[in-house]
């Protein structure tokens, strides 16, 4: 049995990576659902293991990292909030007001499947309540908001997402990984004879106002858009900034002079 890994922070290029591996026959195998123990590996077969890096994840992302490298698609982070805000999914509703959560309350929230056709969607719960606890639905997985709520930002998908990529800059950047930073040009990337420069076919996102303030360099305008959470990414540069470096990334519109 061999596998591949696909572990990301949300926003960085997930099903852009996935789809690289769409013309081989590996079995592919949702990270949380291994985790939740409802799907299984299979020793018959490659395993195409993907999902985020959140801390319920981690354990066995250790774990396979010691026999398969892991693939971290990796983008500026700005870009990634940039993306997911436009993308306006409704758990990026929720706020924290006066020290409480004041949460979106449309349960019937819909994802696109992997295979891009829109004439089949899924229905998910949208918000789930246990124990105390606020969960907040992202694609049929669980985020426990107490995670997070060091992250000073009322946005709370933008909260989470910022978490992810600080696990990512002090414990992803550990293991046997891959990392491929999609927006500075990977031509030369290649794993198991897949080459990361063909990501490009499948962005199709194309362009709008925030992304294009993003490459006029409008700093302004981007934080009119994202606020407070322009904010706590700027807080965040002394974590991100060193691992982000060694990548190749340089002046990066958040970072300090």
């Amino acid at each position: 049995m061999s596998n591949i890994i696909i572990a990301t922070v949300p926003h960085t290029g997930t099903h852009s990576v996935i789809e690289l591996f769409r013309n081989k026959e590996y079995n592919k195998v949702d990270l949380d659902e291994l985790v939740d123990g409802t799907i299984k590996l299979d020793e018959t077969k490659t395993n195409l293991i993907y999902g985020h890096m959140r801390p319920r994840n981690m354990e066995i992302i250790e774990y396979l990292s010691q026999y398969s490298t892991i693939i971290i698609p990796i983008r500026d982070p700005l870009l990634s909030l940039i993306s997911a805000k436009a993308r306006q999914r409704p758990y990026f509703t929720g706020e924290i007001k006066d020290g409480k959560q004041n949460l979106a309350t449309n349960t019937k929230m819909f994802i696109k499947p992997l295979n891009g056709r829109k004439d089949k969607k899924k229905k998910i719960k949208g918000l789930v309540h246990l124990e105390g606890r606020t969960i907040i639905g992202d694609c049929g997985n669980r985020y426990d908001l107490k995670e997070s709520e060091h992250i000073p930002t009322s946005n709370i998908g933008i909260r989470q997402q910022l978490f992810l990529w600080e696990i990512w800059a002090k414990q992803m950047v550990g293991l046997n990984s891959l990392h491929v930073p999609l927006d500075l040009g990977v031509s030369d990337v290649v794993y198991n004879g897949i080459k990361f420069k063909d990501i490009g076919v499948y962005r199709t996102q194309g362009n709008y106002p925030l992304k294009q303030a993003y490459y006029n360099k409008d700093l302004l305008a981007i934080s009119q858009e994202l606020m407070d959470s322009l904010e706590a990414l700027m807080k965040m540069e002394p974590i991100l900034r060193p691992p982000l470096e060694k990548l190749g990334y340089k002046n990066l519109l958040w970072w300090s002079s």
